[in-house]
């Protein structure tokens, strides 16, 4: 973000530690990966190039690519990019830029690591997982299918990572094991019920309190974006996220789109502004490539004074984010406080 060198993500070091059998590691963008990325960057031409709302040739004063600092998230923005204004077109530029963030100051996952709040709901799902319930009667069952013990060895299933297992294989044509498929769906089921009460919190009194410090840091800058393009002190037309799926289930329970589905590969979460004859400015939001309306509305395009109130809740200021980070929130809500 500041326009100096970055260094290489602790995440990332984390990853490579884990070594595959085909000579790569975790957490990589494959070629099938980079296709779904380039294929989302072929759609956003069709939509906005092809359109006449942007110029087909790439300029940095209209765009603007931020990714968080992981090299799959760097690697699909450059994929997107590639399909967006095509390889030969990015190639004349000297340079495209993608700016990251120190992940401390990060908006474009769940910050665990600068909001102990989120470290907390985090921790008490990923971690301890076996108290939420049905979790371990699930685990065991999985378990005794696939002839483990973790009583013995002390390693227990985890339903996220067997999740991302699964689809991987599913996802590139690989075999799945017989054995697992008559659990497929209670692998999915729980998986995805750990990743969102990990992310948006467990209870609907704890939502009220973490889903605005999972995903308001980044509401809270997009809002700023829009706001910036409306009163003239922008003139980007078009800025990219390259993130995660812990953050597109926050964005889609924030608007009331979440339905017990963990996020497609390469799904796309988009707010458009609009400027009307009457110079008044509205927002639709567009979730793979559809229209959505939100509830209790029944338009997929509403006025930006609307969307402003909706985003409410989940636009704070940096001081104020830091002090319910570092608050007692959850010792007050578990202890049945007010929030």
């Amino acid at each position: 973000m500041d326009n100096t060198p970055v260094e290489s993500s602790s995440f990332d070091y984390q990853y490579r530690r884990t070594k595959l059998k085909g000579g790569g590691h975790a957490g990589m963008l494959t070629s099938y990966g980079q296709d779904q990325m380039y294929l989302l960057g072929r759609q956003l031409r069709y939509d906005y190039i092809n359109t006449g709302f942007l110029c087909p040739e790439y300029n940095e004063e209209q765009i603007f690519v931020r990714s968080t600092n992981m090299k799959r998230t760097i690697d699909s923005a450059r994929c997107v990019l590639a399909g967006l204004y095509t390889a030969e077109e990015l190639n004349k530029t000297c340079s495209v830029k993608i700016v990251t963030s120190p992940s401390i100051d990060e908006v474009l996952f769940p910050n665990n690591i600068n909001c102990p709040v989120v470290k907390d709901v985090i921790n008490a799902t990923m971690v301890d997982f076996d108290n939420i319930p049905g979790i371990k009667e699930d685990r065991m069952k999985m378990e005794s299918a696939l002839g483990l013990d973790s009583t013995k060895d002390g390693h227990k299933l985890h339903f996220v990572h067997m999740r991302d297992d699964l689809t991987a294989r599913m996802a590139h044509g690989w075999m799945v094991p017989k054995v697992v498929l008559p659990f497929m769906d209670l692998v999915e089921e729980n998986a995805t019920k750990l990743l969102y009460f990990a992310m948006c919190g467990k209870t609907e009194e704890e939502r009220k309190t973490v889903l605005p410090l999972s995903v308001g840091p980044a509401l809270t800058m997009s809002v700023k974006m829009m706001e910036d393009m409306m009163n003239g002190k922008s003139q980007k037309m078009l800025c990219l996220y390259s993130t995660h799926d812990s953050l597109m289930i926050c964005l889609l329970e924030a608007f009331g789109l979440y339905n017990n589905t963990w996020p497609e590969y390469a799904a796309d979460f988009r707010l458009e502004l609009y400027e009307d004859r009457n110079q008044e400015f509205w927002v639709k939001v567009r979730y793979c490539g559809q229209d959505k309306s939100l509830p209790p509305c029944s338009e997929s395009m509403f006025s930006f004074d609307q969307f402003s109130k909706m985003m409410k809740p989940y636009v704070k200021e940096k001081k104020e984010y830091l002090r319910i980070c570092n608050s007692n929130i959850l010792k007050n809500l578990s202890k049945g406080g007010s929030r």
